[in-house]
């Protein structure tokens, strides 16, 4: 509430202490005198700047804006979607890389290494369903030999 008993005697110390402030000031001669000069307003600068700053913030950077949330939330969103219907699609998709690359790096002709093929493979990896009933080793066990490793790491 703006005029409470409280606020107002604070609102009215303020304003008591800064003329007393001015008063001795002016009596102690330590308040410096008028001159008579030309004043600059330099508000004119961002008053004047800020119709610019606000149409380049509302046109090109909101179509920015608008851009980057699209990407972000639908192609970004749809292939996290994707990527949980099939989560063995990436390690097979950087293993056939990394074949790729070995074979090129040692010059080795492979079923792959043409660019038809390479679109081929990469769509049939993308359509491959994920089969929940495959056989998997389990993660644990190399999970608590890594922590050991770091433990004695540490300990070192």
């Amino acid at each position: 509430m703006p005029y409470t008993a409280a606020h107002v005697i604070d609102q009215l110390q303020i304003l008591f202490f800064s003329a007393l402030a001015f008063t001795l000031l002016m009596l102690s001669g330590i308040y410096p005198a008028e001159i008579r000069a030309t004043n600059l307003d330099t508000d004119w600068f961002y008053r004047k700047g800020a119709r610019a700053f606000m149409w380049l913030i509302n046109n090109p950077m909101a179509r920015l804006s608008e851009r980057i949330n699209r990407a972000a939330f639908d192609i970004l969103l749809s292939s996290l979607s994707r990527l949980s219907k099939n989560p063995l699609f990436v390690p097979s998709l950087a293993i056939t890389y990394a074949r790729l690359k070995i074979a090129k790096a040692f010059g080795l002709k492979t079923a792959f290494t043409g660019l038809e093929a390479r679109h081929k493979i990469i769509k049939d990896l993308s359509e491959r369903v994920y089969d929940e009933d495959i056989q998997r080793r389990p993660i644990g066990i190399p999970v608590l030999i890594s922590f050991i490793f770091i433990f004695f790491y540490v300990l070192i």
